[in-house]
């Protein structure tokens, strides 16, 4: 599998996320749009602020899940010969991208990890080039392709 691929593969799930945000948000949006004449209970009212409170979390949410969606469009368009953010790296266990935070994912059996910018992960393969090893808590690697 390829950079392209992998990449694709990243930015499916991401859309995926971002479409289940946009539902769970619209699904307190209509809890908080309730029609306060016809309401007299106060649990409703409390019920309605829960919902609105969330509503605004899960923007927040869409809004950085959207931010990493465009960042991982243009990385698919970028090369790299040394680590750096937009950076894939093929190690022999597993792949890392370089710059986002999105968690782990498996694609067709191979491991991808997202490593954020200003991590100490992100620092320790920062500069790094292909025949460059680096350690993650215990584990040590080996850069054999950075795309």
């Amino acid at each position: 599998m390829n950079k392209k691929q992998k990449l694709q593969f990243l930015i499916d799930q991401q859309q995926l996320a971002i479409n289940e945000l946009r539902s769970s948000m619209e699904d307190f949006k209509a809890d908080a749009d309730m029609d306060e004449d016809d309401t007299k209970d106060p649990e409703d009212f409390s019920q309605q602020t829960v919902a609105k409170e969330a509503e605004m979390r899960l923007r927040q949410q869409l809004l950085r899940a959207e931010n990493d969606l465009a960042l991982l469009e243009r990385f698919a368009t970028e090369s790299f010969n040394t680590v750096q953010a937009g950076a894939l790296i093929e190690t022999e266990t597993y792949w890392f991208l370089a710059g986002i935070s999105l968690g782990g994912y498996e694609s067709k059996k191979t491991d991808i990890h997202c490593v954020s910018v200003g991590s100490p992960a992100y620092e320790a393969i920062l500069g790094k080039k292909v025949g460059d090893s680096f350690t993650l808590g215990n584990n040590q690697y080996l850069i054999k392709d950075i795309v």
